[in-house]
């Protein structure tokens, strides 16, 4: 408990004591008495808070921070402590910084740090070195509260612009309903009593002498869906690969919810995971968290995974990202372009003129060293 400098103070008080008591100096007495019982008091209220209840609790800022962005974390510490040096490891990322006083029984150490990689990276070994302001004495204990930062991947803002700022999660995205840009004809039935006229078709109804209606559907609800093809063998070794092609992600996921479209976000790691895209902060929340911890661990092709899991595929519109331009799935897309709109995103060194055979798929490429999706034309 008592640092070096604490025994020293502490055989300076005892001597101290010894010459005035043997010599009869009773001026050395303040002195004998302050260098011995402030080490020892120091021990004393340590010693205490040692066994002291305290809580650690992290906050970021940015909740969310994108990979490679530096952030902010400030650490509060619950109870009675009497300060010091905090100690904590963010992922690889080890930091310290002084617990301050900021209000009754509430301590803060904030950290600076600089960007991490995309993951979900644990806060772990909060370390307190507790210590007096004269250094008398030193003493070390852990913090309980488990804590982790999620990191996003970046993505690109729509019309290419890069987003500079570090993802905090509202990037104006509003609980709201996608703005309806227009109807498609769903069918004919009859008209019901009480419906309005306004939709009534007049030249079937003529035909069938029966009263008609239009039945429409609002076009800007389509579901889309966006496949994120986690192939661990097109990925093995290829971790810049995989980090490209969960950017590109981000940035068709951001387009989706910026323009309020309704979506539904499909993983197909080793287990697949499916996020309904409404417009709001809470499913860009889950989307960008999901693939903040997306790993390339399915070990068949997406083809062959396909023909296990037709659900995979399931959508009036169909997005997929993917690191392969095998002749199964190209000619797997080519066939289901047949019968809903098709888009591959392809992302990896294998040459993208692979796709040419899928006819009436359209075509957006992104470099093996990452970028923005460039859109090639609609193969015919």
């Amino acid at each position: 408990m008592l640092t070096r400098r604490g025994w020293v103070a502490l055989g300076g008080g005892i001597a101290a004591y010894v010459v005035a008591f043997g010599f009869g100096a009773a001026a050395l007495v303040p002195l004998a008495l302050a260098l011995t019982i402030g080490p020892l008091a120091a021990a004393g209220v340590l010693r205490r808070h040692r066994h002291a209840a305290l809580r650690l609790s992290i906050a970021f800022d940015p909740p969310r921070p994108q990979a490679g962005m530096s952030f902010a974390a400030a650490a509060h510490v619950d109870g009675p402590a009497p300060g010091g040096q905090l100690q904590l490891q963010f992922g690889a990322e080890r930091r310290a910084a002084p617990l301050v006083r900021e209000g009754d029984g509430v301590h803060v150490a904030r950290f600076a740090l600089p960007g991490l990689p995309r993951g979900v990276h644990e806060v772990r070994n909060g370390e307190l070195a507790m210590g007096d302001p004269f250094g008398f004495a030193h003493a070390d204990r852990v913090l309980s509260g488990a804590s982790a930062v999620i990191v996003w991947p970046r993505w690109t803002e729509p019309g290419g612009v890069a987003d500079g700022v570090a993802g905090d999660g509202d990037l104006g995205l509003r609980a709201r309903r996608a703005q309806p840009v227009g109807y498609d004809l769903h069918g004919i039935r009859e008209h019901q009593q009480g419906e309005s006229l306004r939709r009534v078709d007049w030249k079937t109804s003529a035909r069938t002498g029966r009263l008609m209606v239009r039945e429409m559907e609002d076009a800007s609800r389509a579901d889309l869906s966006i496949l994120i093809d986690l192939d661990g063998t097109a990925l093995a070794g290829e971790p810049d690969t995989l980090e490209h092609l969960l950017e590109a992600a981000a940035t068709l996921v951001r387009g989706v919810g910026v323009e309020g479209q309704q979506a539904t976000l499909v993983l197909a790691g080793a287990t697949v995971q499916r996020i309904p895209l409404d417009g709001g902060s809470g499913s860009w929340f889950a989307a960008m968290d999901a693939l903040a911890a997306a790993q390339a661990n399915r070990e068949l092709p997406l083809a062959d995974a396909v023909l296990r899991d037709r659900s995979l595929l399931a959508g009036a519109a169909l997005t997929v990202l993917t690191p392969s331009a095998s002749p199964a799935l190209v000619a797997l897309l080519g066939r289901e372009a047949m019968q809903v709109p098709v888009r591959v995103v392809h992302v990896g060194h294998e040459p993208a003129e692979a796709w040419a055979a899928a006819t009436g798929v359209a075509l957006m490429v992104v470099p093996a060293t990452g970028g923005t999706p460039v859109a090639t034309e609609a193969v015919a």
